[in-house]
């Protein structure tokens, strides 16, 4: 009986990342996905969230931003649309970009009057900032 998860990663532009773990946390569309070794075959659609692997007394956490999942016979394939490593995250970029969304989303934004809100492009895009703020451990109260 397999007792680890063989995780391959393939995002555009990036050369493919491959991984072992004893247990995965994926940010699946519809919600949190812990997946073990022996999990039972499954195709889900990742939402935009923080990927954590876990092996021995180690996490390691990539931030994903959509996509696709399979998993079959303990190997894991995630597709997202694109990635992040807490290493390439520009803390104040991100911290500008979540404070820009919410002004847009409160209407405080003379840029964008509120009728031309596009309200789920802004949602969108303060959401991926949270994520990347989390991912380099910043704390957002929502």
């Amino acid at each position: 009986m397999e007792e680890q998860i063989h995780i391959k990663i393939v995002s555009p532009g990036r050369s493919p990342i491959l991984k072992t773990a004893d247990n995965v946390s994926i940010y699946a569309s519809d919600g949190s996905l812990e997946v073990y070794p022996n999990h039972a075959p499954l195709v889900f659609m990742l939402g935009t969230g923080i990927c954590d692997f876990y092996f021995e007394n180690q996490t390691e956490s990539i931030g994903m931003f959509e996509g696709i999942g399979h998993l079959v016979d303990n190997e894991l394939t995630l597709c997202p649309d694109y990635l992040e490593l807490p290493d390439e995250i520009d803390v104040e970029r991100a911290q500008q970009s979540l404070n820009r969304a919410n002004k847009r989303l409160l209407g405080k934004d003379p840029e964008v009057p509120r009728r031309n809100l596009q309200q789920t492009r802004a949602n969108k895009s303060r959401h991926r900032s949270i994520v990347r703020l989390r991912l380099k451990g910043i704390a957002i109260d929502e």
